[in-house]
């Protein structure tokens, strides 16, 4: 209402001081005709009985996002100090404050509430306000159970009523609404205030998203095909599109103008028209349409990641602008194949944001913008979808929702994997860069993905990807030493302090043996790289063989035991679970990378995955250095304490060699042991 308001700003107000500008905020008062309230009103209120008043500007901050238009803003006059009045939505995604909301709303209109709300989620509805809550109530009720009535339904209906009936007026308005947010069109300040089309747009936020949708509709309905493709170079916010893929899905003739365009015009179109061309692919529902869909996207798959592999490994791009739109194009691609159902795409595009940091950022960015935390801004001429951690909090609301509904189904679906990823990575990010005064707004969701981590491993215990399951198993181990102590031991820093230890943990097989000052895991990792260093040869007729890649191997391969702690080969057998805990240690800590104060590690686990795998020619030559180092320095200490080693001990260690799986582990077993001068017990 005007008076309280008006009462608040009087209040704040110091009456020695000149207020230079009032901000009416992003979802500000307006003049919604029901609560006769506008900006005037209270304006009038408030600064009557100001002395000196020099400037007072009201800004809806919703019609600013074209960057053509923001300039209008900005050459305002400065200001020492501003009031903002803002009034907030609701958002759909928040469970408590809607179930508030909907009982004080529930006091002035007699409806179904709470089955009005679950049809607006249905619907695309994110946020809510008394507003649109009040002019699409009786619609809403009459169409309860209808199952095909959309939101772009409930929007035509509203705006139809407002125009009485006129079609011609609402395709006007719709032109109007898309050239104000899109292009630098000047528009007459009468028509702004006064004309009928204005005063729809003006009324609401929502109202403007649905006439671009509406016109943009249009426009792909009378488009042929040897006509400029300029108009679709564009990428629309989630606000529009959801109102256009309602639309497209009930016109068979749309759809099929959407795979027209993208099988005859793709290659010739920039990277706003490709990303919006593959994201209504994504959304094709009639079945002839959806396999051709499908099989455009394969395509431009498959032609775009060779095309991005070409260039990184030939050092082809200009620029990292360059880099960033086509990862960008490509997770759009990749986004919605996951949504046409291919797992192991969503795997691979988790997979690839595991390996590079770049395209985690545009992942996290991408959402944030998605679902409102950064804001929209048409036509933008480059990619910037960084990660912002000042903002996150609509993203996080929105993806634990999302979530929600994905364990729901059974069996689950590609898009759970990808909206807890990114749930977790917007997390870390968070965590690690907040201030401490800001961390207790992020521990909520800190423990919601921690029990849908748990849920998600109790569903998924034979996970078919190794990588991921480990970064789950990471986040929930990280996420919970969070909750419990308030940190996490993610920074460089604080893991150099827990690994420099590594030479302080002593190789237990010679301390059973009572070997004076025995060998560590760090002097074993060192002595078998120096082993390979020296004898290995620089080439081999043997296919993928590489010095450089085994040595690497040998430097990692016993890192683990750190934590874990080092027990001896025999024990290692007798215990299941050890190889398991070292395992995980070490993907654990190779993952790491993925928070911001660290330096990506991906190469290293990629070793590391070799090494276990033992499959290749390199990991089997790695581990029998590995076993050669263990016979030579028992050989040594042989030597010096012959009397700390049993027979049967002696014979054990020298039928190690049968353990050697490759010629040159066997010809260094030749060379360095059993022809060896200093060791005349071998032979």
């Amino acid at each position: 209402r005007t008076a309280p308001v008006a009462r608040w700003i009087k209040k704040q107000h110091n009456q020695t001081k000149l207020i230079q500008l009032l901000h009416i905020g992003r979802w500000g008062i307006r003049d919604f005709e029901f609560s006769q309230t506008s900006v005037e009103h209270i304006l009038s209120e408030a600064i009557f009985d100001i002395p000196r008043l020099a400037k007072v500007v009201s800004v809806d901050s919703n019609f600013t996002t074209n960057r053509k238009r923001i300039k209008k803003v900005i050459a305002l006059a400065p200001s020492n100090f501003e009031y903002i009045a803002k009034i907030s939505s609701v958002d759909l995604a928040d469970d408590e404050i809607c179930s508030k909301y909907y009982e004080a709303f529930n006091s002035i209109y007699d409806l179904k509430i709470k089955d009005i709300h679950t049809k607006m989620c249905r619907m695309s509805f994110y946020e809510v306000d008394a507003y649109i809550l009040r002019l699409s109530a009786n619609i809403l009720r009459d169409n309860l159970y209808n199952d095909a009535f959309t939101i772009s339904d409930l929007y035509e209906a509203i705006c139809m009523e407002m125009f009485n009936g006129n079609r011609d007026l609402l395709n006007l308005a719709a032109q109007i609404a898309y050239e104000y947010a899109y292009t630098d069109k000047e528009f007459d300040d009468r028509d702004l205030f006064s004309s009928k089309q204005w005063m729809v747009i003006r009324r609401h936020k929502s109202f403007m998203d649905y006439l671009i949708a509406h016109y943009y509709v249009r426009t792909l309905e009378k488009f042929e095909d040897n006509k400029d493709i300029s108009f679709f170079e564009i990428v629309l916010p989630k606000e529009v599109t959801r109102f256009v893929t309602p639309m497209l899905n009930d016109s068979y003739n749309l759809s099929e103008k959407i795979v027209m365009l993208a099988k005859n015009h793709f290659n010739h179109m920039g990277i706003l028209g490709k990303s919006e061309l593959t994201f209504w692919l994504g959304r094709i529902k009639n079945q002839r349409l959806f396999m051709e869909a499908n099989s455009l996207l394969q395509k431009f798959y498959s032609e775009l990641k060779t095309q991005i592999a070409d260039k990184e490994k030939n050092s082809l791009y200009r620029n990292l602008n360059e880099r960033k739109s086509d990862l960008f194009l490509l997770r759009g691609i990749t986004v919605s194949l996951i949504y046409n159902g291919h797992e192991n795409v969503a795997y691979e595009y988790i997979e690839n944001m595991l390996r590079d940091n770049l395209q985690n950022e545009i992942n996290r960015g991408f959402h944030l913008e998605y679902y409102g935390d950064k804001v929209y801004i048409p036509n933008k001429d480059v990619m910037d979808f960084e990660d912002d951690i000042r903002v996150g909090e609509k993203t996080l609301k929105r993806l634990v929702k999302n979530i929600e509904g994905y364990f729901e189904k059974n069996p689950m679906i590609p898009t759970l994997e990808l909206d807890l990823f990114t749930l977790c990575s917007l997390l870390q990010n968070r965590i690690a860069n907040a201030e401490e005064t800001e961390i207790e707004k992020f521990v909520k969701y800190v423990n919601i993905a921690v029990s849908f981590l748990k849920k998600y491993a109790n569903r998924n215990n034979d996970c078919r990807n190794k990588k991921i399951q480990a970064y789950f198993n990471m986040i929930y181990s990280d996420f919970n030493e969070f909750l419990s102590d308030g940190a996490i031991s993610c920074a460089s820093s604080a893991l150099y302090d827990i690994y420099s230890r590594a030479g302080e943990v002593k190789r237990t097989g010679w301390v059973e043996q009572k070997i004076p000052d025995p060998e560590s895991i760090v002097e074993h990792m060192y002595n078998t790289w120096l082993l390979g260093m020296f004898n290995l040869p620089d080439s081999s007729q043997q296919k993928g063989y590489s010095k450089k890649r085994v040595l690497e191997m040998i430097l990692l391969h016993d890192l683990g035991e750190t934590v874990t702690g080092d027990i001896p080969k025999p024990q290692k057998k007798l215990d299941s679970t050890y190889d398991m805990n070292e395992d995980s240690v070490m993907r654990s800590l190779l993952l790491k990378g993925t928070y911001p104060q660290m330096t990506n590690l991906n190469s290293y686990y990629d070793i590391w995955d070799e090494w276990k795998a033992q499959e290749t020619i390199n990991s089997k030559i790695a581990k029998d250095l590995d076993t050669l180092q263990a016979i030579y320095q028992f050989c040594v200490y042989y030597n010096a304490y012959p009397d700390n080693f049993s027979e049967e001990r002696k014979i054990n260690w020298l039928s190690e060699y049968n353990d050697l799986k490759t010629d040159i582990g066997r010809e260094l077993y030749r060379k360095l042991i059993s022809d060896n001068p200093k060791f005349p017990f071998v032979r």
